[in-house]
């Protein structure tokens, strides 16, 4: 599914607001410190809200509020919604949390190969601290790499981001290579511990900035940025982001952040499955 129906994309946005209210609730009753992230950050400080074409919401959290969200989530979430973490949830690739609505599906091929009943969700991602001895950063970036990627073609062989051109084409083909060989010497559980394990910094181990291991394309930033972030206005609430926000978006994004993108280069996560609960895919309707 590449253009949604106006009329879904909206039901879609309104169900995952019902869950960004059911976590932010969590937060506050334990104080807990998060913030919107990625395309989430980009939408409130460019639409004041969703991008019009988005289909998901992005949200972090520092590591040990990351933490506690976890163990306290699985009593504390309303009944209608679940946590999908990689330590509650057997057959899922992501090496971050998600909280969807139960009944719903939002599927791509990937979750589909995995066999993970996944529903309509929002992300939730840790930022751990980066060493400032510049070997060690570099280290823990390659590791993330590795093992983030090792992970989903452990999973699928079916990847739906990939580079343009020859280079994604060569690496669609050589997908179900690494996926089965990676299903013969592995399983999820050592890939898990592996990334626990190399990315993690020693606590004695200087540190000024974070980062999202779990998804590592940014750069390092400022761990003040996350700590105390700034407010911003999404679909009518005011929420938690990177402080400056403006800066986040720089270097995420670039300095054409406040350009809107021609179509072609507008990304969504391609479902091949968007149920609602009531049985109907208007992914293939």
């Amino acid at each position: 599914m590449t253009n949604y129906d106006e009329d879904v994309l909206r039901r879609l946005h309104e169900t995952e607001l019902e869950i960004l209210d059911a976590i932010r609730a969590i937060c506050d009753e334990e104080g807990l410190n998060w913030f919107l992230i990625g395309g989430s950050v980009l939408g409130a400080k460019r639409h004041a809200g969703f991008i019009p074409w988005d289909d998901d919401i992005d949200m972090g959290m520092l590591r040990d509020d990351y933490e506690r969200f976890l163990e306290v989530a699985p009593s504390k979430l309303p009944p209608e919604f679940e946590l999908l973490s990689p330590r509650h949830t057997p057959g899922y690739a992501a090496m971050f949390a998600k909280v969807q609505k139960k009944g719903t599906r939002f599927r791509n091929r990937e979750t589909v190969d995995a066999g993970v009943d996944m529903g309509i969700f929002v992300d939730i991602l840790p930022r751990d601290r980066v060493a400032d001895d510049p070997k060690l950063r570099k280290r823990q970036y390659r590791k993330a790499r590795f093992y983030t990627r090792a992970s989903y073609l452990y999973h699928s062989e079916h990847i739906s981001r990939v580079p343009p051109g020859l280079k994604g084409k060569i690496a669609r083909m050589s997908f179900p290579l690494v996926h089965g060989v990676l299903k013969r010497v592995v399983n999820e559980d050592s890939l898990r511990e592996s990334f626990w394990k190399k990315t993690r910094l020693a606590a004695d181990e200087p540190a000024t900035d974070c980062a999202s291991f779990t998804s590592p394309s940014m750069p390092p930033l400022p761990i003040k940025m996350f700590a105390e972030p700034e407010m911003v206005s999404f679909e009518g609430r005011s929420l938690p982001a990177p402080n400056p926000a403006e800066l986040y978006l720089e270097t995420a994004y670039g300095p054409t952040w406040t350009q809107v993108p021609p179509p072609e280069k507008r990304k969504s996560h391609l479902p091949v499955v968007l149920d609602f609960g009531d049985g109907v895919n208007v992914a293939k309707a």
